[in-house]
């Protein structure tokens, strides 16, 4: 939907689009927390900063997400997103001390490799999108990341998470637009 909206309709404003679906997703999951179907934490200071670096991972990712959306065609984004893989695998590695299988990182590597062949041949190539989507592999990797910390912290489940992200990254689009 995304695609179609920013493409065949050539919608300028995906970080207003971005907004609309922050903005959705934090009345739906407080409607949802209102019926009692779900737990959303109390908003404390506290929990806002604590939850703030996976907000700004979010809000970065599905920003740099649905920028380079308008910017590639359908298969190059689809190939070019394998890179948060390994951005992913890389980064639970340094950050989190993970340390990923041997197959698993012979395989994250084939699917890299994969994408650089496919990459070499995309007659459509944009600066822009290949930079936004590099990007949103790197918030994707970062958020994942970050996610993984704060659930560690046992403060708030990732649907209390998911939560404040959305609250918070529909405070930064609003804070963009105002200022």
């Amino acid at each position: 939907m995304n695609k179609y909206l920013l493409s065949e309709f050539n919608f300028p404003h995906f970080i207003f689009l971005a907004g609309g679906q922050f903005l959705w997703t934090t009345v739906v999951i407080f409607s949802l927390g209102i019926a009692g179907c779900v737990e959303i934490p109390q908003v404390t200071f506290s929990l806002v900063k604590e939850v703030a670096p996976v907000s700004i991972m979010f809000f970065l990712n599905v920003v740099s997400g649905l920028g380079s959306t308008k910017s590639l065609n359908l298969p190059m984004f689809t190939v070019l997103r394998r890179f948060s893989i390994l951005m992913t695998m890389v980064g639970e590695w340094t950050i989190l001390g993970n340390i990923a299988e041997s197959t698993v990182v012979a395989s994250v590597w084939m699917m890299v490799l994969g994408a650089v062949v496919a990459a070499f041949d995309d007659l459509s190539f944009s600066a822009y999108g290949y930079t936004m989507i590099l990007a949103n592999d790197l918030f994707t990797a970062l958020n994942g990341i970050y996610l993984k910390k704060a659930t560690l912290s046992s403060k708030s489940s990732k649907t209390g998470i998911l939560f404040m992200n959305s609250l918070l990254s529909f405070s930064m689009v609003l804070m963009l637009y105002v200022c």
